[in-house]
């Protein structure tokens, strides 16, 4: 027999019981204390009834369901839609009634009563749904809990094998224990309702629906169809007419870098005007992304272009027309070291001084290493053919030009590799030939 009240005996002290039936309304839960129906209480949760003052010790405590089958739940109207939640909800307040009456008929007279006017309310309700019948006869009546929390507190000590329960709020149920048969990832939501059969150790997965199926073809209450309504796989670039989306239609957050392909942004779809520095990261510009023929001097404010913003091989001059470069538009690449003066014919050969032993480096290419002791080391890895290097002895004592691993220093003329001796007041020029290979030359070399 299915749980329509929960008794308990008062002992003075305790305020919060519990109970395990299933209703639709909170208002068709009643509580009475000795035979004598009370209000002083509260529902802090679904399943709990708070007592304002703990009854007394020995007091007879019976918390149960009265159905109010006064009104239909749903009323169909001719010609109107049948939803499938609105007959659930008639029936169940049909079985919810009559299982009260059933348990209370030996009881109370009223049980009675109330029975008759559930038979003729179910007779009413067949009636205005004869249509629907068909699509109901085979749905099982289950018991409704409200959540998972419901369910947990659910006695299933009163269950009896295939017995059903449809869990309202079914968020977090992938994690009831003893729950087995779901679908692999299946995770509980508030909208999904989910039945459940109870097969004498657990629950068995039987299926979900949503909690009113029909909503997706409802409009809200301005006639519109709005986001809430339409499913997030719903609108496919297929369904859309070709001249239906516009830039009026698109926020500006919407359109991201992400979501549009490289093939898709060409020139004849960008307007010059709406192209500028501030609107392209220095790093979004690469050649590759540029057609030779798109980039043209009309198209490049005078000072757009930089040599922070050149590539060391990105201008080449059969990318400039004719006439397009002018001297206004030449930086000077010229250090003051390098400047050039009415009487000199060649720029100038930077120094860089040593006072103790010193390795090259990179920026030595070009300039000469004026050095006093310590000797120098001509290093692997750092140079490229045609980087030259000269060397000063700015001593009155031999140094030693040393030759590091994986270097082949040559003597020039001679077949002759290894580290060299620069005697004092020695000039020498170091050139790389290839990779990690030098020929050094100079006075005061041996």
């Amino acid at each position: 027999m299915a749980t329509t009240q929960n008794t308990y005996t008062g002992n003075g002290s305790t305020t919060n019981y519990s109970f395990t039936f299933p209703y639709l309304k909170t208002t068709d839960i009643k509580v009475s204390l000795d035979a004598v129906v009370t209000t002083a209480y509260s529902l802090p949760n679904a399943t709990t009834i708070n007592f304002s003052t703990a009854p007394a010790n020995g007091v007879v405590i019976r918390i149960y369901r009265d159905t109010n089958v006064d009104v239909l739940e749903a009323t169909f109207n001719p010609g109107s839609a049948i939803k499938a939640e609105d007959l659930n909800n008639n029936f169940e307040q049909n079985n919810y009634s009559v299982q009260e009456s059933k348990s209370q008929a030996s009881q109370a007279p009223t049980a009675l009563a109330n029975s008759v006017i559930a038979v003729n309310t179910a007779n009413q309700a067949a009636a205005n749904a004869t249509s629907a019948l068909s699509a109901v006869n085979n749905v099982v009546s289950a018991q409704v809990v409200a959540d998972v929390t419901a369910l947990n507190a659910l006695n299933t000590n009163s269950l009896s094998t295939n017995d059903q329960v449809s869990v309202s709020n079914s968020t977090g149920i992938e994690g009831v224990a003893t729950l087995t048969g779901e679908p692999a990832g299946f995770v509980g939501a508030s909208d999904l309702r989910v039945r459940l059969i109870w097969n004498g150790a657990g629950w068995t997965y039987q299926f979900y629906e949503a909690i009113d199926p029909d909503s997706r073809y409802v409009l809200n209450n301005t006639g519109t169809v709005t986001t809430t309504n339409i499913a997030n796989d719903a609108v496919t670039s297929a369904q859309l007419a070709a001249n239906s989306v516009t830039t009026l239609k698109i926020q500006d957050n919407a359109v991201t870098t992400a979501k549009i392909a490289d093939a898709n942004v060409t020139t004849s779809k960008l307007v010059d005007a709406n192209v500028t520095t501030d609107k392209i990261a220095d790093a979004n510009v690469t050649t590759a992304k540029i057609a030779d023929a798109n980039v043209t001097t009309a198209k490049i404010a005078a000072l757009a272009i930089t040599q922070t913003k050149l590539d060391a091989n990105s201008v080449r001059t059969a990318k400039i027309q004719n006439g397009a470069v002018t001297a206004a538009k030449i930086e000077s690449p010229l250090t003051a070291d390098l400047t050039f003066t009415a009487s000199q014919t060649f720029p100038k050969i930077p120094a860089n001084t040593q006072t103790s032993a010193y390795t090259l480096i990179a920026s030595d290419a070009g300039k000469h290493v004026n050095i006093t002791t310590g000797g120098i080391t001509v290093p692997s890895g750092i140079f490229s053919t045609g980087d030259a290097i000269s060397v000063y002895n700015n001593s009155g004592s031999d140094q030693t030009i040393t030759q590091d691993s994986n270097v082949t220093l040559r003597k020039v003329g001679t077949a002759d590799t290894g580290n060299r001796t620069l005697a004092q007041y020695g000039l020498v020029t170091i050139l790389c030939v290839a990779s990690n290979t030098f020929v050094v030359v100079g006075g005061g070399l041996t």
